[in-house]
């Protein structure tokens, strides 16, 4: 739970940088000012900018130290895969926000990322509530096959407008506030 409070921050921290218009405040990547360890001054959008790369690593560490935990005590083999899939997850959010600064936000770029970064959000919620008690204990009463398959399917479809609203509006933040006034 901790890991996925933590990348809730992340967005939050996310949408400072979108908000106070500081995405290019360090102006490359991977490193910060050109150094990978030295701390710029947190002055202006750098705050922003930095502070969110500084948390992201942070998110990222956590990642691949549940991603072992679970290898290491969890027999059950998709939710290895599903840990391995976060820890491949959050690399490729690096990637994607540090293309976004080379190549100077192009909105497309600006709209994965935040899209994928509430879909890692969603993932490392998802590996908390798998990882729980109240998850891993038996059910006192169980749905066969039958009666499960239309709470199934209603699921997968409101999953898939929920992302489909996801990706709207993460355009919308990045792409169409640009036209004009709105």
């Amino acid at each position: 739970m901790f890991v996925a409070v933590c990348a809730f921050f992340l967005i939050v921290a996310g949408g400072l940088v979108t908000s106070n218009n500081a995405g290019l405040a360090v102006p490359d990547w991977p490193t910060s000012f050109g150094s990978l360890v030295r701390m710029p001054r947190m002055i202006g959008g750098v705050k922003f900018e930095h502070g969110h790369r500084m948390i992201a690593e942070f998110v990222g560490l956590l990642t691949i130290m549940i991603a072992a935990w679970t290898w290491l005590a969890d027999q059950r083999r998709w939710m290895r895969i599903l840990t391995a899939g976060a820890v491949l997850g959050v690399i490729a959010q690096g990637v994607i926000g540090g293309i976004g600064v080379r190549e100077l936000l192009p909105p497309w770029v600006s709209t994965m990322h935040a899209t994928f970064g509430q879909t890692m959000f969603c993932t490392l919620a998802a590996i908390a509530v798998f990882t729980s008690r109240s998850w891993m204990d038996e059910p006192e009463e169980k749905m066969d096959r039958k009666d499960a398959a239309p709470l199934l399917r209603h699921c997968w479809m409101l999953i898939w407008f929920l992302y489909l609203q996801l990706i709207l509006g993460a355009a919308f933040r990045h792409v169409w506030t640009k036209w004009g006034p709105f």
